[in-house]
């Protein structure tokens, strides 16, 4: 009877660790220590979305997809429909830091490592500073996406393409400058583990992603470049020119002063 109602450990730990982190940044919150900038931006666009409005954010002064063109957005929408509160936020933002546990520990067994020692790498990774830092510090989109590289690498070893496209959709949903991580996880796989089909899938959706997010959907919002792009105008004016001059003149991105 007893091993019946047994829980693995990892399931345990990852349980107590998303009830922990939601607990702080609930806590932070309702202390009144939260950022309005980055919170009231995502909240009040995902209510906006939940009520069938026009999620033009009042900070911004424009649609939230010509913010990072993030998408993930209106499925996220569908939890305030059943009651608007920022808690959701908070909520989402914590398992998606702790569920990444669980195809870690596949993948820990994948590199031959024992059942102990793949718990003890899921211990260690919830016990990573970076997580907890991260779920104190408001709501950010692209959190979601930490289990969906995990997921997908999995999903590549595994031979499980629907899963891999799958995962690979939702993180490049979440932020379009994430389509530059998802190309290097393309490359990764077909030059390290090799997975070459997986890999070029990863490649191309980045690239195709970059493109249209930055080139079409982020322009079209919010009427003007990346907003990052002002960030690095010693390297060009644009994405485009940016990286023509990467490739071009790359001792531009050098500081020789």
């Amino acid at each position: 009877m007893n091993n019946l109602i047994r829980v693995h450990p990892v399931t345990t730990s990852v349980s107590i660790a998303t009830l922990f982190l939601f607990f702080c940044s609930s806590l932070r919150h309702w202390l009144y220590h939260s950022h309005a900038f980055d919170l009231g931006i995502f909240d009040q666009a995902v209510y906006l979305i939940s009520t069938s409005q026009n999620p033009i954010v009042s900070v911004l002064g424009f649609h939230i997809l010509g913010d990072h063109a993030a998408i993930i957005f209106y499925p996220l929408s569908l939890l305030y429909r059943i009651y608007p509160d920022v808690h959701w936020l908070f909520a989402i933002q914590a398992v998606a830091l702790t569920s990444g546990g669980f195809p870690l520990y596949h993948l820990a067994l994948q590199s031959r490592l024992n059942r102990s020692q793949a718990t003890t790498i899921v211990f260690a990774y919830l016990l990573y500073p970076l997580i907890l830092n991260k779920s104190l510090y408001d709501f950010h989109p692209e959190v979601i996406a930490v289990p969906g590289f995990f997921i997908a690498v999995l999903a590549a070893r595994n031979h499980k393409l629907i899963w891999f496209c799958v995962a690979t959709a939702i993180i490049l949903s979440c932020k379009a400058v994430l389509s530059l991580t998802v190309m290097s996880m393309g490359l990764w796989l077909i030059g390290s583990e090799p997975k070459k089909m997986y890999g070029t899938i990863a490649l191309a959706a980045g690239l195709g992603w970059f493109i249209i997010s930055t080139q079409f959907i982020i322009p079209t919002f919010s009427g003007s470049e990346v907003a990052a792009v002002s960030r690095y105008n010693y390297l060009g004016s644009s994405v485009l020119e940016i990286a023509q001059n990467l490739l071009t003149k790359p001792n531009l991105a050098i500081d020789i002063g």
